[in-house]
């Protein structure tokens, strides 16, 4: 069985997209089961405003970090309890800490409430004002330190992620915002593995989407060199509207201007 040996903060970052696959696998359940809409309203003096929101289509399962229930706080408690700790590193079974980590968030809706992008995030950015000395950031929060009189634009964003996200360093990533309901980009066909950052300019989200062999997806431009992607942002899948390419989502980021 695969075994990561490594410091709680590596463990964090190493084991991230396979958690934030179980919670998007839990959310489907709980939306299906109980929450079909965003559930803003229950959240109650945690949030920035307790309004009745109704959304349902875009929801995302969001732990309840006011209650250190957050994605951190529960892979720490998994590893203290279930794990050896050797001069400050964690030796770890993965398969068996994904069933762990699943069930923690049980019953779910203990765990997970469903919130539309931009109430998610009104309640993460409420827990972080709160108490910055003891806030547990969420799995998808960044934020974004921008400097005096400096633009917050597609390129700072970008700059940002890579910056941030560890799978993101040193990898092929193209942004777009958002224009005329669809995400626009512009890849070169010689790709063979890279990342979409689909930037919601709206509620200062990112969706990032992997693909492996641009030749797959999209439309072949007049130069022969660039293929050209739609992805229509209603859709709740991530889907080339030309090639009908279905990407891999890989998590959904908020942004904070400070």
């Amino acid at each position: 069985m695969a075994k990561f040996i490594g410091t709680l903060e590596e463990f964090e970052q190493f084991i991230g997209p396979a958690t934030n696959k179980i919670v998007t696998k839990l959310g489907k359940t709980l939306k299906k089961k109980s929450q079909a809409s965003c559930q803003n309203h229950k959240l109650g003096e945690h949030t920035i405003t307790a309004e009745k929101c109704g959304k349902h289509k875009s929801l995302d399962a969001a732990h309840f970090s006011h209650l250190a229930k957050d994605r951190k706080s529960i892979i720490a408690a998994i590893l203290k309890q279930n794990f050896p700790q050797i001069k400050g590193e964690y030796e770890v079974c993965l398969s068996e800490f994904l069933i762990h980590y699943e069930a923690a968030h049980h019953p779910l809706d203990e765990s997970l409430i469903m919130l539309c992008r931009q109430h998610h995030s009104a309640y993460d950015r409420k827990n972080r004002t709160v108490d910055e000395a003891c806030y547990q950031e969420t799995d998808q929060l960044i934020t974004i330190q921008i400097p005096d009189n400096q633009e917050l634009n597609v390129n700072t964003i970008k700059k940002a992620l890579m910056q941030q996200i560890h799978y993101l360093e040193g990898k092929i990533c193209n942004i777009a915002k958002i224009s005329g309901k669809i995400w626009n980009f512009n890849i070169n066909k010689e790709n063979a593995e890279g990342f979409l950052l689909c930037y919601n300019q709206f509620d200062a989200s990112v969706s990032i989407l992997k693909y492996v062999d641009a030749h797959e997806i999209g439309n072949l431009k007049k130069n022969k060199e660039t293929m050209s992607i739609i992805i229509p942002v209603q859709e709740e899948e991530f889907i080339d509207k030309a090639s009908q390419f279905k990407f891999e989502f890989i998590e959904h980021v908020y942004l904070i201007n400070e």
